[in-house]
């Protein structure tokens, strides 16, 4: 295929760190109104959090005006609520709030490490994968069952990394978080798919080496290789705050 790039003679030894402070977004992505498709990323957590509270990863939100208190979104993080897990364990969860008024959210039961890297891929049909593996489901609100970007209704949004933007577009949350190989697809992913993308848990993924099946449903592939435009697809982030770049691994 003619827009999936090969890898062999380009570096491939950075990810993007964020310190809580500061994130990358792209306002009205191309895909803002899917109601369909998948997220593939890396990510790593320095320094667990120790008090109950979450550290933003990936977020899509509604940017218009203001809906009830959360505002409309949707956004990925690594989460420690010791009331609604009856556990004091940081995981890997899935927020989201269609009305801006109250949330649904599932998380992997997977207890996560620091300075760990894991890959995850979240589809919308509701499926979340750890490493290749689907995983296992805790809840500490109403459980989400499925719903993707379309579900956030309006005209305005923002995909951001890092952070947690407001419904007015302002930074909202952050935390400190790296962050690295995102691919979006417009589909959901099978579980072959997934541990394709995975492989053997090394880093980066090669969508060049994807089955042609899989390569079709890449809409972008960012990297983060001292740049913010991606390797595949449109759409150039614009840096807040001047996150920085760390060698990995």
């Amino acid at each position: 295929m003619g827009r999936v790039q090969y890898f062999e003679d380009m570096p491939m030894d950075f990810a993007r760190r964020y310190d809580g402070t500061n994130y990358d977004y792209i306002a009205n992505p191309a895909n803002q109104y899917d109601a369909v498709g998948a997220m593939s990323f890396s990510f790593r957590v320095p320094v667990l959090l120790s008090a109950d509270g979450l550290l933003p990863i990936i977020s899509f939100s509604h940017n218009g005006s203001p809906s009830g208190v959360y505002g409309k979104k949707m956004f990925l993080c690594v989460r420690r609520r010791s009331a609604g897990y009856g556990n004091t364990n940081n995981y890997f969860d899935w927020t989201y709030s269609a009305n801006g008024t109250s949330s649904t959210a599932k998380s992997s039961n997977l207890v996560l490490a620091a300075n760990t890297w894991y890959h995850v891929a979240v589809c919308s049909d509701g499926s979340i994968y750890i490493n290749g593996t689907l995983a296992t489901y805790i809840y500490w609100a109403t459980a989400f069952t499925s719903g993707w970007f379309s579900g956030i209704t309006g005209t305005n949004h923002d995909l951001s990394f890092g952070a947690i933007l407001t419904n007015t577009g302002a930074f909202g949350n952050g935390g400190r978080v790296d962050l690295d190989d995102y691919i979006y697809f417009n589909d959901n992913l099978t579980s072959g798919e997934v541990a394709e993308i995975y492989g053997t848990g090394t880093r980066p993924p090669d969508p060049a080496s994807f089955t042609s099946t899989l390569q079709a449903k890449i809409v972008t592939y960012r990297n983060w290789e001292n740049t913010l435009a991606p390797v595949i697809g449109s759409g150039t982030l614009t840096p807040i705050g001047s996150p920085s770049y760390i060698a990995f691994p």
